[in-house]
């Protein structure tokens, strides 16, 4: 990550850093949960979902002071649109 950092600081255009897919956390070296990909909700992502066509990914803030607020969100969507975690 220091070396991205550097290279992008030094607006080095031919440095092209080789990044793990975020939805591989085994390939990895130090992986640390940053969303929650959702699969197989359809009612969800065709109403509520505008993106490349990749998938989903919730996300949550972690420094949030409304921890209970979010857990219940959660717990509404995944009631709600009986969305399936593929992770």
């Amino acid at each position: 990550m220091v070396r991205i950092m550097e290279e992008s600081n030094n607006l080095n255009p031919t440095f092209n850093p080789k990044i793990p897919d975020p939805a591989k956390p085994e390939l990895m070296e130090d992986p640390r949960p940053v969303g929650i990909y959702i699969d197989d909700a359809e009612a969800f992502l065709s109403n509520y979902y505008v993106g490349d066509g990749d998938g989903a990914v919730i996300g949550l803030l972690v420094n949030s002071q409304h921890i209970d607020t979010s857990k219940t969100f959660l717990e509404y969507l995944f009631r709600k649109f009986r969305l399936l975690i593929n992770h």
